[in-house]
């Protein structure tokens, strides 16, 4: 039986679920929801076993949809803090097995972490194999800081985690663990995140390898990543300085360097996402053939480096939100990387900007990105937008018009969105400023809109 016939087989759960006999006068607002409303509100309650008990015992119209719906219970947490002497361990199992029968069978999501060596006890791990076996998993988060007795079996050769779609690992996993995900883990597996802890038996990626082999998807926070198979085309990493990927798609860092002695290879690459510095060594020319978008704190362009995307449609420079990693040593490698003939970045869709840079510097930015159609920018200083934008309004930078041929910087301009990171003021003389940028460019031809957001708005203002 499917989820959406088990969630919805009990015929006694009509809409909406006020009690029989019972006028919608006598009955609070919440009861008198359909069914359909009420479930999807409790799918978005906290999913814990305890939280879920508590909307059993709130009413019995409540207690015959949350008793009787299985999707409700999937969300499995074998979070062992007691001895298996202990009372509560025993109360931890009852409430397990309680869950694990009220989820009938349907694939569960486990949060599996453990300070206690009763995670390995017998009535615990033949309880999952009888009620929610390792085959009936679909994502797993695993932490576990303790070790079973070398001498006590663990797992059986049944056990198997053969429907796994996500594993995420945390601290410590002893061997055996891995050794079974390894081997049983198939090609449904699509995500493995790997978070080391600093813990001298931490598992590494090698570790997991049996794992990798079937993820399209890698994500962890250890450096220099390296030796993937063809399969994986998404990476997720903390520092890269390898960058040999040819089936690479997806690269997301926290730091990206490029050097000339490490081989590059991202040819299939098509977005790249550093958090904060893209780091181009000199001499090192990186060539990204199929990149459509990037998106990057800073470049760091160090003498005859170069950078090339020659179908780039995206480019995102800076953090959002006015961090101040727009100011300093971001801005001034970023404005170093602009003005650098080797800065070859010229994208055909997107250019957003969020970073303190001259009225200058973003001039020559939008210079060369002469074919971009929408653009973003955000300004820490009312005088350089003022600038900025009559650079905008000013045929052929150099102030010359061409017979019968307007030059613009950025002549496919259609859209420009303005973040103002101070205070909302006088709108009125920018909706001026901002009339007289685009009657200018109507005049030739050129059809473009103006928008401006200020500090704290959160939404944007057409000025015209």
């Amino acid at each position: 039986m499917s989820q959406a016939n088990r969630d919805l087989a009990a015929p006694h759960l009509a809409t909406p679920t006020r009690p029989p006999n019972a006028s919608y006068d006598d009955v609070p607002p919440i009861m008198q929801l359909p069914f359909e409303l009420v479930l999807s509100i409790f799918r978005n309650c906290d999913p814990d076993v305890t939280s879920r008990l508590r909307l059993t015992h709130t009413n019995r119209s409540w207690m015959s949809i949350t008793s009787q719906t299985a999707s409700l219970w999937t969300s499995v947490r074998i979070s062992v803090k007691y001895l298996a002497e202990d009372e509560r361990f025993n109360h931890f199992l009852f409430l397990l097995e309680m869950q694990l029968d009220r989820a009938a069978g349907m694939p569960l999501d486990v949060v599996w972490t453990a300070n206690e060596c009763s995670t390995f006890d017998a009535r615990l791990i033949g309880l999952i194999r009888h009620k929610g076996p390792f085959s009936q998993w679909r994502t797993l988060q695993l932490g576990l800081t303790v070790y079973p007795p070398e001498d006590e079996p663990v797992f059986s050769s049944e056990d198997a985690f053969t429907n796994l779609q996500s594993v995420s690992i945390y601290q410590s996993v002893f061997n055996r663990v891995t050794t079974i995900l390894n081997r049983t883990t198939t090609s449904r597996l699509q995500v493995l995140e790997h978070q080391l802890s600093g813990w001298l038996n931490d598992v590494t990626l090698e570790d997991c390898m049996g794992m990798i082999r079937h993820a399209s998807c890698i994500k962890t926070n250890a450096f220099d990543i390296s030796g993937l198979p063809k399969n994986v085309i998404h990476l997720e990493g903390r520092n890269q300085s390898y960058h040999d990927f040819p089936c690479l798609e997806t690269y997301q860092l926290r730091r990206c360097t490029f050097r000339n002695d490490h081989k590059i290879d991202l040819r299939r690459l098509t977005t790249l996402d550093v958090t904060n510095i893209l780091y181009i060594y000199s001499g090192c020319e990186v060539s990204l053939p199929s990149l459509r978008q990037l998106r990057c704190g800073t470049i760091f362009l160090t003498d005859q480096a170069r950078i090339s995307a020659p179908i780039l449609a995206s480019l995102y420079i800076g953090s959002s939100g006015g961090n101040v990693h727009g100011y300093g040593r971001w801005a001034a490698a970023m404005t170093e990387a602009i003005w650098s003939s080797r800065y070859l970045l010229s994208p055909s869709s997107l250019l957003s900007v969020d970073m303190l840079l001259s009225d200058d510097t973003l001039g020559r930015l939008l210079e060369l990105s002469s074919r971009v159609s929408k653009v973003v920018v955000s300004f820490y200083d009312e005088g350089c937008g003022i600038r900025v934008l009559e650079k905008i309004s000013v045929v052929d930078m150099e102030g010359t018009k061409r017979e019968g041929e307007a030059v613009w910087l950025c002549g496919q301009l259609t859209g420009l969105r303005l973040n103002f990171w101070w205070d909302i003021g006088d709108v009125d003389s920018w909706r001026d400023r901002a009339a007289r940028v685009v009657e200018n460019r109507v005049i030739f031809g050129s059809a473009l809109r103006i928008y401006a957001s200020w500090k704290g708005e959160g939404t944007y203002v057409l000025l015209a």
